[in-house]
C-alpha cells in the first residue's frame, strides 16, 4: 500500500539526506590525498538552504557552487553575496 508524504515532510527529509551526503564528502576528503572538485547547484536558498550552503562552504574541500537558483530575489542575491565572501565566482541565479 503507497503512503502519502507531505510536501514539507518530503523537503525536510531530503534536506537531512543532502546534509548527510555533505558530511559523508567532507569525511572522504579528509581520507583522500588528491581532492577533487564538487560542483554543487543549489535550488531554493532561503533558511534551510542557505544553512546548506554555509556548510558546503565552510567544510566541504574543493566544493564549488556554479549556480543558485530561488524564486525571491532577496534570497538568491544572499546566497550569492555568501559565494562571494568564500573566495569564488559568483554563481549564475
Amino acid at each position: 500500500m503507497s503512503q502519502k508524504i507531505s510536501r514539507r515532510s518530503f523537503i525536510n527529509r531530503s534536506g537531512v539526506g543532502v546534509a548527510a551526503t555533505a558530511a559523508s564528502l567532507a569525511s572522504t576528503r579528509a581520507q583522500s590525498a588528491e581532492v577533487k572538485t564538487v560542483r554543487i547547484g543549489l535550488v531554493g536558498v532561503g533558511n534551510r538552504g542557505t544553512g546548506l550552503l554555509r556548510v558546503l562552504l565552510e567544510r566541504v574541500e574543493g566544493v564549488e557552487i556554479p549556480a543558485i537558483c530561488d524564486v525571491k530575489i532577496q534570497n538568491l542575491g544572499r546566497a550569492q553575496k555568501l559565494v562571494g565572501e568564500a573566495g569564488q565566482p559568483l554563481p549564475t541565479g
